[in-house]
């Protein structure tokens, strides 16, 4: 007898509650197996988008020829974010994949794998911001960081990047060309995201095409928590809140149907 899909739902979100130990112990293996032989650890996970945030902050407006207040204050903040984004979309699509041995002998709700993925770029992330927020008062940059901005601004981004990842990682698992193609989409939204440049150098009359990108939303709010601090607009929250709750929505919906064949695909 086949199940509503709100009964359905249910069932999985208990099957995840139930799976809540499991899931801090597969966060931890991916921490572990990031670092493990590391002599630096952590630091590893700051070097790369610190030395692009470096190089960007010297080359690009240079290129462009403007100037901007404390301009590498704006791209650590937009680089911040868009790597949480960008290792959901492209790490998530290999979510499942990358399990298929574990979930071929033993039933998971497949949901649990992107939501670790994300989990483990959530610490990644909480850990590099207060690392570069360090290295920001060592050369005494100018940073005023609102912290319960960017702590709302993590959890929805968190949030967001596990309904990507919970999308991509299923795309990929039917869909194999999908895992190519993430790369080389996101390459192009990095550019397209307002994360090296601020969004009034636009003509005025295409930066309302800007609301329309997706990523954008969720970057705006990393820089209204670092860059902008204490004036930082609370009334951005709203178009990334709707996203997130309308893909909430479609992931359950879509785990639900597809959670029990999935590994007939791997």
């Amino acid at each position: 007898m086949q199940r509503s899909p709100i009964a359905g739902s249910i069932q999985l979100l208990k099957g995840l509650l139930n799976k809540r130990q499991l899931f801090l112990e597969l966060v931890a293996s991916i921490l572990r197996k990031r670092y493990k032989g590391s002599y630096l650890g952590v630091f590893w996970t700051m070097l790369n988008p610190l030395m692009t945030m470096f190089g960007l902050a010297l080359v690009f407006p240079l290129i462009i020829k403007f100037r901007m207040d404390d301009y590498i204050i704006y791209l650590f903040s937009g680089i911040l974010a868009w790597n949480m984004i960008s290792t959901s979309v492209v790490g998530g699509g290999d979510a499942i994949l990358a399990n298929q041995g574990f979930i071929r002998k033993v039933y998971l709700p497949k949901l649990i794998f992107p939501i670790v993925l994300v989990s483990a770029e959530l610490v990644n992330t909480v850990v590099t911001a207060m690392m570069l927020h360090v290295i920001a008062l060592i050369f005494d940059f100018s940073i005023n960081t609102n912290i319960f901005y960017l702590l709302a601004a993590i959890v929805l981004t968190y949030l967001f990047g596990i309904c990507v990842a919970a999308i991509t990682s299923v795309l990929v698992v039917y869909y194999r060309d999908v895992k190519y193609m993430l790369g080389v989409v996101m390459q192009t939204l990095f550019y397209l995201s307002a994360i090296i440049f601020p969004i009034t150098l636009l003509p005025e009359k295409y930066r309302f095409f800007m609301e329309f990108n997706v990523f954008y939303q969720f970057v705006r709010l990393f820089h209204q928590a670092i860059y902008y601090g204490d004036t930082s607009d609370w009334s951005l929250f709203a178009i990334p809140v709707i996203v997130v709750c309308v893909m909430f929505f479609l992931v359950i919906l879509l785990h639900q149907k597809v959670d029990r064949y999935v590994v007939y695909r791997l």
